[in-house]
């Protein structure tokens, strides 16, 4: 379910069951798995103010709370959850709850 206001990039993937809420981006060729939630205003980059394409990705089952912006490049591991706000700058490969700027691991 895509809310309004949405905007995806060209050759951005989106899973099934996923919901997007309003004013969010999913950037040129970045991913979002299967039975994902992104919150309003979040950003997924994929860095296109770099000579090489670098897209972000979400993966199958993840909770992305509100006003968060992925770097570019970065891949949220599955079943992660990441809380409002936070700013993603490194990939996240353990399942578990991350917030803050940079995002860092709750439990």
């Amino acid at each position: 379910m895509l809310d309004d206001f949405v905007s995806i990039r060209q050759g951005a993937v989106i899973g099934d069951n996923v919901i997007i809420k309003c004013r969010a981006t999913i950037g040129k060729n970045c991913t979002v798995g299967n039975d994902v939630f992104i919150g309003a205003h979040t950003i997924l980059c994929n860095g296109k103010q770099f000579p090489q394409n670098r897209p972000s990705h979400v993966l199958d089952g993840c909770f992305v709370g509100a006003n968060v912006t992925i770097l570019p490049g970065v891949t949220v591991g599955p079943n992660v959850t990441i809380g409002a706000g936070s700013v993603v700058t490194k990939s996240i490969k353990e399942e578990g709850t991350y917030a803050g700027n940079p995002a860092r691991k709750l439990r």
